[in-house]
């Protein structure tokens, strides 16, 4: 054959070969977008929407504040605040970019020389090994995807960031990342990062502390400046050489005298704080009021701000002076107290108990509630304030008194036998003591805590009226009609019997207890509070100024005169149950209401010689004089209604002429005596009791 055909026949086998070359590789190509559009296809069909992100509401932290301002605590599934973008400076909005994704304003959700890289990494490791992902596949990742590492993710994941970059502009997508992204220790977005690594807002970081901070995503454990402070620095050098390395290309106007600075400065993280144990018991409260307000879902959101009526300082001070009045109790008997359970360890506490205690404190013009401890420690499943039901002991007698003013039954000059009396089978006696006065005025039986004073008083004005008198001052709790009522046999609950008192402070008008003021979205708007009892008059406020004087007698000649370390005038009543189970003290000033509860959680005796005016009026005089301080020392005013005479102590009459003893006594207008005492020197004391005892003790003085 000649040369030339050959040559001619292989140029033809040549270009066959190319052709058919070209067609493969056009069919192949062909087959593999076929392929591609395919796969897209078949792993797009199901995928999440992107367009719910565009109303981004993620669990945030609800705070509980006091009546300042001040945090008390955090409520939280995720502790984050959202913080708009313009709150966010633009140096830590560069250094998460140096960090993550430098070229994030420049391509369109995905790094294609980098996922190129990625693919190769991943066949030689047989698996997913490198991500390559962009700041929009990281918020596709935490926000639309769950987080397993397989190829059918990734491809959603790539699917997802495309049409997220259609959907939203750049700085919404940055604005996901950096309100969502984990800080380590539980601390989720810039915000809460900033205040829990450097105590301040993120729109007051400086260069130094937002490459620092910049540098936490990667591995929020591994490189925490509290934990490994040495790490998170060469993370933050890593960071700075990346903004000076870029600065000409994406961020010019970057100084470099403010990159060298931030290589040398040395940044300070603040302490962490200990966990707040002033007020648990609002957290709790908070918690319960949430999910009586709120629906599920919002609940679960969070973001609220709770605003209370506590006083924290004063909330705090409070459980000191609890725990210590509680120590030195323990310490006089040879008991554990609670501080010594609270050194022990595990089972050395098991058979042991300590006695607890809780502290009300109100402000009766309010109702707000300043402070409420429910036990010597913050392991607040039981709030001993609001939940415990306990012997109220004296300090129901006051409440018997109320209704005797209220009736016109009872007036302060009232005589009443303090003699042995038996009521079917029951023999009351008095207190530590089986002495009795004789006749003696209603004021110095109650200042006194005289028992058979209160039982015919109570006798007087009838049990059931009693019972239903308690309940109007606001007293849930089941209380027996019997005479044994006025000496506080039937339980209370602390908080309640606060505000019984308040009610005497307040001139007879009873109003819901407050712990809370309002609930605050965060964009500002108010979540309605439920709805509260209604406020009632249940005394005058003639006859709740009586009460007030009786009490004051309490504090300035009876059981209470440790009350008069306030050096400020003072109502008030000691109460101690049945063998020294449970002893109290409520008191008042013209500002503040207290209330102190101590006894055993399974009631006990608290020891010899133990009563309110040892063990809880100690704890309430260090409580009001934290309460009291810086204001004023008021006087009870006296309101409209009320008229003073001069009596004659002996008997309630009037005092006849000149008498020397004469005492001045407060009456509501229309019960002031009419009787006027007889001078020693016209009747013998035989005479005056056999009167008296005529006339029918127990009866008010005419």
């Amino acid at each position: 054959m000649p040369k030339g055909n050959r040559r001619k026949k292989r140029r033809s086998v040549g270009r066959r070969v190319v052709t058919g070359l070209l067609v493969l590789g056009t069919f192949g190509a062909f087959l593999g977008a076929i392929s591609l559009i395919g796969m897209l296809w078949f792993y797009g069909r199901d995928l999440p929407t992107v367009r719910e992100l565009t109303e981004y509401r993620p669990p945030q932290t609800t705070r509980i504040v006091d009546r300042h301002g001040v945090l008390i605590g955090e409520i939280f599934s995720e502790r984050r605040t959202v913080v708009p973008m313009d709150r966010i400076p633009r140096i830590l909005v560069l250094a998460v970019l140096a960090a993550e994704d430098a070229d994030f304003y420049q391509h369109e959700g995905l790094d294609y020389p980098g996922i190129l890289r990625a693919v190769v990494r991943d066949v030689f490791a047989g698996r997913p090994a490198q991500g390559a992902s962009t700041i929009t596949q990281q918020v596709v990742k935490t926000h639309l995807l769950t987080p397993e590492r397989t190829i059918e993710r990734k491809v959603k994941e790539l699917i997802l960031a495309r049409r997220l970059e259609q959907e939203l502009t750049k700085d919404q997508i940055l604005y996901l990342y950096l309100n969502h992204i984990n800080f380590g220790h539980g601390r989720y977005g810039v915000q809460e990062a900033s205040q829990f690594y450097f105590g301040k807002d993120v729109n007051a970081l400086g260069i130094s502390e937002a490459t620092l901070l910049a540098g936490l995503p990667q591995a929020p454990t591994r490189l925490s400046p509290r934990t490994h402070p040495e790490a998170a620095k060469r993370r933050q050098a890593y960071i700075l050489g990346q903004l000076e390395k870029k600065r000409e290309d994406y961020w010019p106007d970057l100084r470099l005298d403010d990159i060298e600075k931030a290589r040398t400065e040395e940044v300070t993280i603040v302490p962490r704080k200990s966990p707040e144990d002033a007020g648990p018991e609002i957290l709790v409260a908070a918690r319960s009021l949430l999910s009586e307000t709120l629906d599920p879902e919002d609940l679960e959101r969070g973001g609220f701000t709770v605003h209370s009526t506590i006083d924290l300082a004063l909330q705090a001070e409070a459980r000191a002076a609890l725990r210590k009045g509680l120590d030195d109790l323990a310490s006089r008997h040879k008991y554990p107290g609670p501080t010594d359970l609270a050194k022990a360890e595990g089972s050395a506490t098991k058979d042991l108990e300590s006695p607890q205690g809780a502290v009300v404190v109100i402000d009766p013009r309010t109702r707000d509630l300043l402070a409420l401890v429910g036990g010597f420690d913050d392991n607040v499943g039981f709030n001993r304030a609001t939940q415990a039901r306990r012997q109220p002991g004296s300090t129901f007698k006051p409440i018997v008194m109320a209704l005797g003013m209220k009736s016109r039954a009872l007036t302060p000059a009232t005589v009443i036998l303090d003699a042995p009396a038996v009521y079917d089978q029951w023999k009351p006696s008095n207190y530590e003591t089986w002495n009795y006065e004789g006749a003696i005025r209603l004021r110095e039986g109650l200042a006194r805590s005289i028992n058979s004073v209160a039982v015919r008083a109570i006798d007087e004005v009838g049990p059931d009226k009693v019972v239903t008198f308690a309940e109007e001052l606001g007293i849930s709790t089941p209380l027996d009609p019997s005479l044994a009522l006025a000496l506080g046999a039937s339980e209370v609950v602390p908080l309640e019997l606060a505000n019984a008192f308040a009610t005497f402070a307040a001139g007879g008008r009873w109003v819901p207890a407050r712990l809370f003021t309002k609930i605050e979205r965060s964009d500002g708007s108010l979540v309605p509070l439920p709805k509260d009892q209604t406020a009632r008059d249940v005394l005058s406020p003639a006859e709740s100024y009586l009460i007030t004087s009786l009490l004051q007698s309490v504090v300035s000649g009876g059981t209470g005169r440790k009350a008069q370390a306030l050096e400020r005038p003072v109502a008030g009543k000691t109460g101690t149950s049945n063998d020294a189970r449970d002893a109290w003290f409520v008191g008042y000033t013209a500002h503040t209401v207290a209330t102190v509860w101590v006894g055993f959680d399974r009631p006990r005796p608290l020891g010899r010689k133990e009563s309110g005016g040892r063990v809880a009026l100690p704890i309430w005089v260090d409580v009001m004089k934290r309460a009291e301080k810086g204001k004023a020392a008021v006087d009870f005013a006296m309101p409209s209604g009320v008229v003073t005479a001069r009596i004659d102590p002996a008997t309630g009459r009037l005092a006849y002429p000149d008498q020397p003893d004469a005492v001045e006594e407060v009456f509501l207008e229309g019960t002031v005596p009419t009787e006027v005492a007889t001078p020693p020197e016209a009747v013998d004391s035989k005479t005056f009791l056999l009167e008296e005892l005529t006339r029918g003790a127990g009866e008010p003085s005419p």
